[in-house]
């Protein structure tokens, strides 16, 4: 029973994710298949781990890093002016160093960002909503590490318009 109510959380958020007419979400992944990283750098099959958060399907993105940061980047384009909030669900596997951002392409300060901690897995959102207008282009990038070696585990990672 909880297998096919995970199979069917995972159905219904994958098809939320992908539809492109009157969807409030930007960006959308549990990572539950090679595909759901091909349009990210940095990241590859062997970096998809078989833990899941609660309601995440069966699979996470695992990255871990050194000091080259950011580790993995996702260039977006907006289609719809708005408010957006950056949410995950994560949690850290080593050490206590990891986080994502979202930038605005042009710009280096993030205008969202949240910060990973703790070893069980927990919700994430962003402190504060931030504008981004049709055409906008953004890049939400993943940190992990610096000088000393980190990994963490991320699932059901989303950018959802909130206004």
């Amino acid at each position: 029973m909880k297998r096919s109510i995970r199979i069917a959380s995972v159905v219904l958020l994958s098809m939320i994710g992908c539809s492109d007419q009157g969807s409030d979400i930007l960006y959308f992944s549990s990572f539950e298949s090679k595909n759901d990283l091909s349009p990210w750098d940095g990241v590859n099959e062997q970096m998809l781990s078989r833990s899941a958060a609660p309601n995440g399907g069966y699979r996470s993105l695992r990255v871990g890093g050194g000091c080259l940061q950011p580790i993995a980047t996702l260039p977006l384009q907006v289609d719809a002016d708005g408010f957006y909030r950056l949410t995950c669900w994560a949690r850290m596997i080593e050490n206590n160093d990891a986080g994502i951002v979202v930038r605005k392409t042009h710009d280096f300060e993030p205008v969202a960002q949240i910060q990973i901690s703790g070893g069980d897995w927990k919700s994430y959102a962003s402190r504060d909503t931030f504008f981004a207008g049709a055409g906008d282009s953004l890049t939400l990038e993943i940190f992990c590490g610096g000088i000393i070696l980190s990994e963490a585990e991320i699932d059901l990672l989303t950018i959802e318009k909130v206004d």
